[in-house]
């Protein structure tokens, strides 16, 4: 008897600490949130909290990576706070309020993801850090979230298909471009600074990732045809796959004239380089759009993205897209890879790779004060 009177007390305990202590902090509950994954999602918010900031618009910036540049925000019309990543921080982040939050985070609410839906979020908006739709992302991966921010007209498609096929509500759609393009195109030298025979090459991660469907033998052959190499590895494969990450770096140990680019942003690499070879991974866009030089996708087969939202679409984007960027290469000519380089490089068009950006992207290089336009005018009237 005595042992349940205590334990319904501890229980009243606990839910009156959480309450006062937890969720009823004295941080703006009407001001704008910005929820951030971390560092390698600063390129995308950089932008638009400076626009904030210029715009004298209070607003919370909320993330889990103590190495989140964010957290070194200085304006007093900012709240920054970081949260442990564990069942603790997540639970406070999923109790969040606020009439809009802002985030480049897919799977928030999906099941067997740790960070839920905080029912005190009025509207949860979902801005893509890539350009491609979301047939790349994993399936359920904007099932909760109210309004999506594209970076172009292209992406609609995918998103309304995925609605369809699962009976969700309609999101509202609205392409204002990707800010990460804005702070990029800021930083891109006028100059031309691409090395001869300087190849960058750029995996994706998880199972869509050409490392994953191809192996690092053609890079060898790219070795050993005088080709400098610069391989950048998807960040979330140091995450998800470190075994295979080291796999890859022990294979070609004994190559010469290989550099590995682990930096947060990739712009050096990029201008150096003469060519990049990806796969499914937007970074192609990212190289074409900002640098006008050309690319060459490796083909990866449908059935290898069972897990991603392209299992729900007759046309991928990214794929049918491939030939405006490039060149496309799957297993039957890899070998023959080094001639396509050279053949790619002498016949590629800037311009045209300029006029695929332009019907691409929405407002590009000053995509941020549309964004924050957007936000103001629409959740954060009086």
């Amino acid at each position: 008897m005595l042992l349940g009177v205590l334990t319904v007390l501890c229980a009243l305990l606990i839910l009156w600490f959480i309450k006062t202590k937890l969720f009823d902090s004295k941080e703006d509950k009407a001001t704008l949130v910005i929820h951030s994954g971390g560092k390698s999602h600063w390129g995308s918010f950089c932008p638009i909290v400076d626009e904030l900031i210029r715009q004298k618009i209070p607003f919370r910036y909320f993330t889990t990576d103590p190495d989140d540049p964010g957290l070194k925000i200085k304006s007093t019309y900012a709240f920054i706070r970081l949260y442990p990543k564990n069942t603790w921080g997540y639970l406070r982040l999923s109790m969040v309020k606020s009439p809009v939050m802002l985030s480049t985070t897919p799977n928030i609410g999906t099941d067997g993801y740790p960070l839920k839906r905080s029912p005190y979020v009025q509207t949860l908006i979902h801005i893509f850090h890539s350009i491609s739709d979301t047939s790349n992302y994993h399936l359920g991966a904007l099932d909760h979230y109210d309004v999506a921010i594209l970076a172009g007209k292209h992406e609609e498609r995918a998103l309304r298909t995925v609605e369809k096929k699962r009976g969700l509500k309609a999101k509202k759609l609205v392409a204002l471009g990707v800010p990460y393009l804005d702070l990029l195109h800021q930083q891109v030298s006028k100059k031309n600074k691409a090395e001869q025979n300087s190849v960058l090459i750029a995996p994706s991660w998880g199972s869509k990732g050409c490392f994953a469907e191809y192996g690092t033998d053609f890079v060898k052959d790219l070795c050993r045809a005088g080709f400098n190499i610069t391989i950048r590895l998807h960040p979330q494969s140091y995450i998800s796959e470190p075994g295979k990450v080291k796999e890859w770096e022990q294979s070609l140990t004994d190559c010469d004239g290989i550099a590995w680019d682990t930096n947060l942003l990739g712009t050096d690499s990029m201008e150096k380089s003469s060519i990049l070879i990806s796969d499914s991974s937007s970074i192609r866009y990212d190289y074409a759009f900002l640098y006008s030089k050309p690319v060459i996708t490796l083909s990866i087969p449908l059935e290898n993205r069972q897990e991603y939202e392209s299992v729900y679409q007759d046309e991928v984007w990214s794929e049918k897209s491939s030939s405006e960027i490039g060149r496309v290469v799957d297993k039957t000519n890899i070998k023959q890879l080094p001639e396509l380089i050279s053949k790619t490089i002498n016949e590629y068009s800037p311009e045209d790779l300029a006029r695929f950006r332009d019907k691409s992207i929405a407002n590009f290089g000053c995509s941020s004060a549309a964004i924050v336009k957007f936000i103001i005018n629409n959740y954060l009237k009086d």
